[in-house]
């Protein structure tokens, strides 16, 4: 009977199960064993693979028929595993943007690193090349070592748009010996670069990486510190040139003579713009030795401390008809209000949108007088205007010579000068939003509640 009982026994295999029981297996189990599960095969994998993803929070977001990645120093390790997984399951496409930020702990860094790198090297046999459209690794402590050893892998996925952005802490020194990194990038389309001086190798692979995108870099930022050989001659040498680039973004630690042997050699950038991204707000541009004027025919948007917007619309030979947008800012800790009329005064009228930052100390003097005679009230082709402050509360913070309610008031009553302005955008504290909103329609009497928006 028994034997009866053996021959005419079926089977059924694993895979033949209804895909509801195969998932209800997945409930009791440990992360280490649901990991093992999508690594039977590609079924299982498919199988299993929203249940891991949501146990290690990878989040693969798509949007607009665009994916984007972003692992952040809250998400745990085990979601760097996940993007092995997901990088062998059959729903693995092209990643528009992978945002990493690695932890801080060296160790964890170290783990998550050697993830990436694994993940970057399994991209090489793919097609096409392109598999992870943008790029951007934040990196603020000292696992930024494994920056290094990151940064010579990536080139397999194909990266088009890259954002590096790395500081040092001054407990944390860089090691006495830093190698080499292999395998730079090449046909980038955009580069945004804020490195700690100190790294060299990292310096030295972002240079070859630019200077390797000669014919297809549009976009060109680097807002660290701009001394050394190797930036001299990006900027100097003649027979460097970027026959596609449209905007850049520079340190204000560029010297003005180095900026316009830069700018005479492409005539052809819509954007340009030198800011002080550093702790330090009292850092100015050297201004002198400019050499010959620019033609700049196609500038559409202009950025930069107030005495160098100046030297720079009087070292371009003509005003630009395309020139929309301009954007002062302070030369150290203050706007000094003759240097602002300066740059008002040189303003082309094709100017529509003109952005204002006021420094941490507000010039008084700026607000003295609003008479006839103010250079703004002739400015009837402004129609936006923006302003802001230095500092973690603009517009709102305690300044010399006055209460908040008096800069609101300053702010305001300026703003109103303008003949032509038919929409402004201010930033506050959230707390005095709704005042500086009724200080700013009181002022300008001809805007209604919708022209005027406070951040």
């Amino acid at each position: 009977m028994q034997a009866f009982a053996q021959r005419n026994r079926t089977t059924t295999p694993l895979y033949h199960c209804p895909t509801e029981v195969l998932q209800g297996f997945a409930t009791p189990m440990e992360l280490r064993d649901l990991r093992a599960l999508t690594q039977v095969s590609p079924y299982f994998a498919e199988v299993y693979k929203q249940h891991y993803f949501h146990a290690v929070g990878f989040i693969a977001t798509p949007r607009n028929d665009q994916l984007t990645i972003d692992f952040k120093t809250t998400t745990p390790t085990s979601s760097y595993e996940g993007l092995l997984v997901w990088r062998r399951s059959r729903s693995f496409r092209k990643i528009n943007h992978l945002k990493i930020r690695l932890s801080h702990s060296v160790d964890v860094a170290t783990y998550e690193a050697r993830i990436l790198r694994c993940f970057f090297r399994s991209l090489s046999q793919l097609v096409p090349s392109t598999h992870v459209e943008r790029l951007s690794i934040v990196v603020l402590g000292p696992e930024r070592y494994q920056l290094i050893r990151l940064l010579a892998a990536i080139r397999n996925g194909g990266v088009r748009h890259l954002s590096i952005r790395t500081h040092t802490v001054a407990q944390c020194n860089p090691p006495m010996a830093l190698t080499a990194i292999r395998g730079t990038l090449s046909d980038l389309e955009s580069i945004a670069l804020q490195l700690d001086p100190s790294f060299s190798p990292i310096r030295e692979w972002s240079i070859s990486s630019i200077m390797s995108s000669l014919a297809t870099l549009r976009t060109l930022s680097v807002t660290n510190t701009l001394t050394g050989n190797r930036w001299g001659q990006l900027f100097h040498s003649a027979h460097i040139v970027f026959p596609a680039l449209e905007r850049v973004k520079f340190d204000v630690t560029i010297s003005f003579k180095a900026l316009m042997c830069f700018l005479r050699r492409h005539p052809l950038l819509k954007d340009i713009a030198v800011v002080d991204v550093a702790d330090d707000l009292d850092r100015r541009m050297n201004l002198q030795d400019a050499g010959e004027k620019a033609d700049l025919p196609c500038l559409w948007h202009l950025d930069g401390q107030a005495a160098f917007v100046v030297s720079l619309l009087n070292h371009i030979t003509k005003p630009s008809l395309c020139l929309r947008e301009v954007t002062i800012r302070p030369d150290g800790y203050i706007l000094e209000s003759q240097t602002l009329e300066e740059v008002l005064r040189r303003l082309p009228r094709s100017v529509e949108l003109l952005g204002v930052e006021f420094g941490v100390y507000m010039d008084h003097a700026m607000f003295g007088d609003l008479g006839n005679k103010r250079v703004e009230r002739k400015l009837d082709h402004i129609t936006t205007l923006m302003v802001y402050q230095s500092g973690i509360a603009p517009l709102m913070a305690s300044q010399t010579g006055g209460a908040d309610g008096d800069t609101m008031d300053y702010i305001s009553r300026w703003a109103g000068l303008f003949p032509a302005v038919t929409r402004i955008f201010a930033f506050s504290e959230s707390s005095k939003r709704k005042v500086f909103k009724e200080k700013l329609l009181a002022a300008c009497a001809s805007l209604s509640d919708d022209a005027i928006t406070v951040y």
